[in-house]
């Protein structure tokens, strides 16, 4: 997943904020990836705004079609648990079973495919 990068969008997917419709004009904001471990994201320069200032969305894994519910804590459902973002990209150790993987390396569409873009405080983030 691909979020929107700062100053639209948060710096990290946790705070990625989706909403629906609840009645009438209300909305209800949702953090769809509000569990996303800190060591499973990244936020590699995608482009150059201007001379100075990087454009930096985060990237993370996710479902590809995250669970939206307003009646469950969906959350948990749409990323990984820490404890597998630790044996993936935690520092290589044999007796933990780390393997030290560099998520940079990891997290690219030659392994997954297409990113999804995850449009802060869009409908659905838009997806």
């Amino acid at each position: 997943m691909r979020g929107t990068p700062p100053p639209d969008g948060p710096s990290k997917g946790n705070d990625l904020s989706c909403y629906i419709w609840i009645k009438g004009p209300s909305k209800l904001y949702l953090h769809l990836w509000s569990y996303t471990p800190d060591n499973s994201q990244i936020n590699p320069i995608e482009s150059w705004a201007n001379a100075t200032t990087a454009v930096r969305p985060t990237v993370f894994l996710s479902k590809p079609d995250p669970t939206i519910d307003q009646g469950i804590d969906m959350s948990s459902q749409n990323t990984m648990p820490q404890s597998l973002a630790d044996v993936l990209f935690g520092r290589t150790d044999i007796v933990t079973g780390h393997l030290g993987i560099s998520p940079y390396a990891f997290e690219t569409t030659q392994y997954f495919g297409v990113s999804h873009n995850a449009i802060n405080r869009e409908i659905k983030c838009n997806l």
